[in-house]
């Protein structure tokens, strides 16, 4: 099983949904949803996945969600911008989210946590491409971290 990080910048894509969607992995115990990854076309159902914020003007950037990859990778539509242009097609896989936090109002794994340890900052988290595969060693540290994480609501050190 392979490891992926997923990227959202909310500039561009604004999650208005996202405290509906909570709720309801909050009710089911997952989110079924799709996302875009990239260009990859080597994902596998039943591959992991973290969903990290980004963009340059966002606060709270770092990791707001995880699952697993439910489809194998197939062509749609990418998403619309601001005026409605779609921009051709776009890699999606769908997924199941395990968790999912909304940045706005939850704290969320920060990307300094991940940028300043020693074997997680051996990812570039900034990625502005999404379908990134995360190397064996830091997918299993980012999951431990990611597992504190959640019950504590703080990193791990």
């Amino acid at each position: 099983m392979a490891t992926y990080l997923f990227t959202w910048n909310p500039q561009r894509f604004d999650w208005l949904e996202i405290d509906e969607a909570i709720a309801e992995l909050e009710e089911a115990g997952w989110l079924d949803g799709g996302w875009s990854c990239g260009r990859n076309k080597s994902i596998q159902l039943g591959d992991r996945f973290f969903l990290i914020r980004l963009g340059y003007r966002t606060p709270n950037k770092g990791v707001v969600g995880s699952g697993v990859i439910t489809s194998e990778p197939y062509v749609g539509e990418h998403w619309e911008d601001e005026a409605g242009e779609t921009s051709g097609s776009a890699m999606y896989v769908d997924v199941r989210f395990d968790a999912l936090l909304n940045a706005k109002i939850e704290k969320v794994l920060e990307i300094d946590v991940l940028k300043s340890d020693p074997l997680l900052s051996r990812m570039h988290w900034s990625s502005q491409t999404s379908g990134i595969r995360i190397p064996e060693p830091v997918a299993v540290e980012l999951q431990r971290r990611w597992s504190a994480f959640l019950e504590v609501g703080l990193p791990s050190p």
